[in-house]
């Protein structure tokens, strides 16, 4: 499912290069206990992720 615009969220990613992160980001689509997650790493650089909801909470 994917919402008009993205939804607010708070997510715990993590990356190869740095390690577990607690980012803000927008969740963009979402299917079952999934979340497709566009943010910015604390360098600022945009990403996105597919995430467990649990690792996902809205702001």
């Amino acid at each position: 499912m994917r919402p008009e615009e993205g939804i607010p969220v708070r997510a715990w990613i993590t990356q190869r290069q740095t390690g577990e992160q607690h980012v803000d980001g927008e969740a963009i689509a979402w299917a079952g206990r999934q979340v497709w997650v566009r943010y910015l790493d604390p360098h600022g650089r945009e990403g996105w992720a597919w995430l467990w909801a649990d690792a996902v909470e809205r702001r």
